[in-house]
């Protein structure tokens, strides 16, 4: 509603957001969400030409920005030429509005109706950018009905499930453990602080997690360190690892080391929002991502988008 009287409520806007996992971060989220504005995760470490890039493609009319990257963020927008309106997140910063002057109270909140989706499985919820595999990073749109069926539902969460992710909304694992999370109910531990082994491990004892994701550079951190006892990691149903080469050493140290958990490798794709091979327990062979989850079909095709054979 406080979106709506600064004039920013029209669902034809794309809102972006470069923030850490706050408490602020999920709110507006959601209530992009609740007012049909599509929202372009960026990271918060970006640098001025990578923001630059986004921006210059997303062309967004509002910026949730974290105060440590509101430097980069108007150093972007001057190369650009794209002028935002930025919302702060973090510390207050004269001449900006931070988002806490949005949750002030405005009296009819109950009154307060959520933007009618009327073809859901067209329309925009999130612009994601891919991991840059194949060139620099382009905004795959994710709509309202891939969030739901295919981002909410990346693994299985029951409503008894502690998550926890390092992760950004900027990359996929951050957006399906908030998205996942909050469909079953579950409890979603969330830091603005950077990893650290010692960190993750007093999460992980102190909120009893079930479900992490990691990606392999802090798997591989946690397995070689000699603080990393197997009770840290205790309560732990399912540990993820993706988003970038899992091997199967490191698949196989996490495994020796903290006997009885299996580290689920998980090939995330972009353009759909959704893991398309998970392993699977008993079932592992060296190098594998594993195998196709249900409803996913993949071909091998060359440049003539011609299939190739086997081998």
């Amino acid at each position: 509603q406080n979106l709506i009287k600064l004039g920013y409520g029209n669902p034809d806007y794309i809102f972006a957001m470069a923030v850490r996992n706050g408490e602020h971060s999920a709110p507006a989220l959601f209530a992009c969400f609740a007012l049909g504005i599509p929202v372009n995760t960026m990271d918060p470490s970006f640098q001025r030409d990578d923001l630059g890039h986004i921006l210059a493609i997303a062309k967004p009319k509002l910026v949730f920005c974290d105060s440590e990257t509101l430097g980069e963020l108007a150093a972007a927008c001057e190369l650009t030429g794209v002028t935002p309106k930025v919302i702060v997140l973090g510390d207050k910063i004269a001449g900006y509005t931070h988002v806490e002057d949005l949750l002030v109270p405005t009296g009819i909140e109950d009154s307060f109706v959520p933007v009618n989706i009327e073809t859901p499985n067209k329309q925009p919820a999130v612009l994601v950018c891919s991991s840059g595999t194949t060139g620099r990073s382009k905004a795959v749109s994710l709509s309202h009905s891939i969030c739901i069926a295919h981002v909410a539902n990346f693994f299985e969460c029951h409503p008894s499930d502690i998550l926890f992710a390092y992760s950004s909304l900027y990359w996929l694992s951050g957006l399906f453990t908030l998205l996942a999370g909050t469909l079953a109910g579950a409890t979603r531990i969330i830091t603005r602080a950077p990893f650290t082994v010692q960190r993750t491990l007093d999460i992980a004892k102190r909120y009893q997690l079930t479900v992490i994701s990691l990606p392999p550079s802090q798997a591989w951190a946690i397995v070689n360190d000699p603080t990393a006892t197997a009770d840290a990691f205790r309560s732990l149903r399912l540990p993820l690892c993706g988003g970038s080469v899992v091997s199967a050493s490191l698949k196989r140290a996490f495994e020796t080391r903290f006997p009885g958990k299996v580290l689920e490798i998980a090939y995330g794709f972009s353009e759909v929002g959704y893991a398309v091979t998970t392993t699977r327990e008993g079932f592992y062979r060296d190098g594998s991502v594993g195998f196709t989850r249900p409803g996913v079909e993949i071909k091998i095709v060359d440049e003539n988008n011609c299939a190739v054979g086997i081998g």
